[in-house]
């Protein structure tokens, strides 16, 4: 009889809280030395703007560290509210304080505004870069004028608070927290923790984490790698084998991708959209496409979906996300002597192999 590969598979969720962080000591010391006055009872004033890519560990740091200090908490993941989500955001934190959520927003606003006064507490808005900006802005601008709240917003675009109005970039007092990429040696650590939490022991081997984390790596995502462990257990499982193998891993690999990649473009706007397509269908032609050639194709697919024109100085602005975001890379080619150079852009090497 085969023994079973996955124990538990809740330590594989994106929910997971799990018992300590296994990783992001800096951050994480940083964080806590500036969440220390709610300890005490103490409101602070400044919130903070958790920026990384996906899978960076943003979510999970902040709900560990904030459970660890016994601070009160709301947390809100914006994306996942239907439309007027200043509204539904506002109701999620009324019921969650034990209040009942009916009526206009004001009505809802004035009742949250007595239930925090002068309370040392945190709210959490996570995904805020899927919010629309004038959703953000009336959310933002209640909860740092009206109330004492800790705001913790957490987003993938370092320039998300420079886009808001300037009333809401006066109001929102906050400290910037990056996460960076992670490195094989920390997606490592926390494959440790999470297959001692989810898999049986006989099921897997150093060598098939280190695997694992070499291929997620490339991405620097935590999430991805996780779920990579996950998809290969699973795989192990239907394929009736003791252990995981590199074969299994292989194999997950090919449906993780697809997967994350849909995620990972799932709120960006349809422009950054229509560069990303059409690099790929030049790439998938093997057609480099130097940065004058992909402006005019994207000026043509929005023209052709009527999502309206682009300035060059818009184009150079989407690029430059979509490269903070680790999506594409700029590569300039000489064309030989004292001819200068052309700048060529192309997608990532691991979204060509989705």
């Amino acid at each position: 009889m085969v023994m079973p590969i996955i124990k538990s598979r809740v330590p594989f969720a994106e929910t997971f809280i799990p018992p300590s962080i296994a990783d992001r000591e800096i951050v994480k010391h940083l964080i806590q030395a500036h969440l220390a006055p709610l300890t005490r009872g103490d409101i602070q004033p400044v919130g903070l703007h958790v920026v990384g890519g996906l899978g960076t560990g943003k979510t999970v740091t902040i709900k560990v560290i904030l459970e660890n200090l016994n601070i009160p908490y709301v947390y809100i993941n914006l994306n996942s509210l239907a439309k007027a989500k200043a509204y539904h955001a506002i109701a999620q934190i009324l019921q969650k304080l034990g209040g009942t959520p009916y009526g206009s927003l004001t009505r809802l606003e004035n009742i949250v505004k007595k239930m925090l006064s002068g309370k040392a507490f945190v709210i959490v808005l996570d995904e805020a870069d899927a919010c629309p900006r004038k959703e953000l802005d009336h959310l933002l601008h209640f909860l740092t004028r009206e109330t004492t709240v800790t705001v913790i917003l957490i987003s993938r675009k370092p320039e998300l608070i420079q886009e808001l109005a300037p009333d809401t970039q006066d109001s929102f007092k906050y400290r910037e927290c990056l996460f960076e990429e992670y490195t094989q040696q920390e997606l490592l650590e926390i494959l440790k923790q999470r297959s001692k939490l989810a898999l049986f022991s006989t099921a897997y081997t150093k060598e098939i984490l280190k695997e694992i984390a070499k291929e997620a790596e490339k991405i620097g995502s935590a999430r991805y790698a996780i779920d990579l462990l996950a998809e290969a257990a699973s795989l192990a499982e239907y394929y009736q084998t003791e252990k995981i193998t590199k074969k299994h891993v292989q194999e997950a690999l090919e449906r993780v991708r697809k997967t994350f990649f849909e995620t990972l473009i799932a709120v960006l706007p349809k422009t950054h959209k229509a560069v990303l397509q059409c690099l790929f269908n030049a790439e998938q032609k093997n057609i480099p496409l130097s940065v004058t050639a992909l402006f005019e194709c994207v000026k043509r697919t929005l023209e052709k979906n009527k999502l309206g024109p682009i300035t060059k100085r818009q184009f150079e602005r989407i690029l430059q996300s979509l490269k903070e975001r680790n999506l594409i890379f700029i590569k300039k080619v000489g064309l030989g002597r004292g001819r200068g150079f052309r700048v060529y852009v192309h997608l990532a090497d691991y979204l060509m192999l989705t």
